[in-house]
């Protein structure tokens, strides 16, 4: 599951609709909407972000978290021209190890990528 559709699990749920209601609302099939909310399908097209908060009207907070959670459940990246080779192999090391990292490893290593 990706952050947003434990996001758009969230918010349907607080509005009690069913998938099939929001999708129609959306203009979307339910298998996309499906899709989305177990992490099948990848980040939502920015028309599809702006199609839910305008039909769920969200409020500045939600919205917030919304994109955010799009923003956060993106598949692919591109690596900055201005990268170091360093940064290069830990981007891949990294890469390597998704799906297989422990809530401890996350922690510790976010809290060194605070620093």
């Amino acid at each position: 599951m990706t952050p947003f559709g434990l996001f758009l699990q969230h918010i349907r749920g607080e509005r009690n609709l069913a998938q099939k209601q929001l999708a129609g609302m959306l203009g979307i099939d339910q298998s996309y909407l499906s899709g989305l909310e177990s992490g099948r399908k990848g980040a939502p097209s920015p028309g599809i972000v702006t199609r839910l908060k305008d039909a769920l009207e969200l409020n500045e907070r939600d919205t917030i978290e919304l994109q955010l959670a799009a923003e956060q459940s993106r598949r692919k990246f591109e690596i900055p021209i201005a990268a170091t080779p360093s940064e290069y192999v830990f981007i891949h090391v990294a890469a390597g190890k998704l799906g297989h990292l422990r809530p401890g490893q996350i922690r510790a290593m976010m809290e060194i990528l605070s620093l």
